[in-house]
């Protein structure tokens, strides 16, 4: 056996493991899709609000949704505040993304909820952060927060 189709055959090998032991598939990123939605776009001061988030699978395949990340935080909900302070939501209700079967066409849903302090126009935002680096980011869902008319 030459050297040549000795290295190449060892290659698939090593990236065989790899892929198996992490249980991951070939851009399988690619093929999810991060949205943000909100039942109404007009709320009242100090009136909770309530974003929920789904993570879809656009493919034909049952995916593997995997995150190695140590601190273990793969899914992000940015709040933008009328004066462009930014915040993140902490304790979102859900499901850990470690070692989720994410079949074809179905999504996982979460749900965050906060109060706000401010009147004005706010924009929610969610990041999912893949394997090697793959950064996933929703559309941005805009609400109006207004008076309490009291």
């Amino acid at each position: 056996m030459n050297k040549r189709k000795f290295w190449y055959t060892f290659l698939i090998v090593i990236a065989a493991l790899i892929f198996a032991t992490y249980d991951i598939s070939f851009a399988q990123e690619a093929a999810l899709e991060v949205v943000v939605e909100v039942s109404r776009m007009v709320y009242r001061m100090d009136e909770e609000i309530t974003a929920t988030v789904y993570i879809k699978n656009k493919s034909t395949e049952a995916l593997e949704v995997t995150e190695p990340a140590l601190d273990n935080r793969s899914l992000e909900i940015e709040i933008v505040q009328p004066d462009a302070k930014r915040f993140k939501l902490l304790n979102i209700q859900g499901i850990n993304l470690k070692k989720i079967r994410l079949y074809p066409e179905k999504r996982i849903k979460f749900i965050a909820k906060f109060i706000p302090e401010l009147l004005g126009e706010f924009q929610i935002a969610a990041k999912y952060y893949g394997f090697e680096d793959i950064v996933l980011v929703s559309n941005a869902a805009t609400i109006f927060v207004i008076g309490t008319g009291r």
